[in-house]
């Protein structure tokens, strides 16, 4: 109490309200394994190539592709035939010709230099958010590149656990030509 009195500022500030403040001023990137860290390298490099203003959902899942840290997600990849390469050549259709129709000498300079960060767009924030709770569901203290796909696919770890079909991520594994028309989102988290 006596120090209260004497720096009332700079003490409080340190002193947390409840542990949910202290949750809640955790940042996602802080959690991260180092696999997660190397999928979002990979999706600032897939960005920065198709010269992309903010890094889109499509970009952070090749990421994960590229970086699955764990042997289930890796397993799924492979029962799925979803690779690094056959997810960039998709991104690659997606993606090149976008600027196709800008010509003249001012062609190309519409994204930064290709070695500055971009930043996450909206839903790439809310995805990673999404994957902080669902490793915080799952009792995990790191956010994993598992976690990251799930949210992605926006899986929910409920009793009625469910995953939609309805998003850009799931649009591009869909472009791959890999999965059964019958294959669900829940029913690819869940492998």
């Amino acid at each position: 109490a006596v120090l209260l009195l004497l720096f009332p500022r700079s003490i409080t500030a340190f002193i947390p309200a409840s542990p949910q403040r202290i949750a809640t001023r955790l940042h996602v990137f802080e959690r991260m394994s180092e696999e997660s860290i190397g999928a979002l390298v990979t999706a600032q490099q897939q960005t920065s190539k198709f010269q992309l203003e903010k890094v889109t959902v499509s970009c952070l899942l090749a990421g994960c592709v590229d970086h699955p840290d764990s042997a289930a997600l890796q397993k799924t990849f492979k029962q799925y035939k979803i690779t690094y390469r056959r997810i960039e050549t998709a991104l690659a259709s997606l993606y090149v010709g976008a600027d196709d129709r800008d010509t003249g000498w001012l062609a190309g300079f519409r994204a930064a230099n290709n070695d500055d960060d971009r930043p996450f767009d909206t839903i790439v924030k809310q995805t990673l958010q999404r994957s902080s709770k669902l490793a915080d569901q799952m009792g995990s203290t790191t956010v994993h590149t598992h976690h990251v796909v799930l949210a992605l696919l926006e899986y929910q770890e409920s009793p009625a656990a469910s995953a939609t079909k309805g998003n850009e991520a799931w649009a591009l594994l869909q472009k791959l030509n890999v999965l059964d028309e019958g294959v669900t989102a829940l029913q690819l988290c869940e492998s």
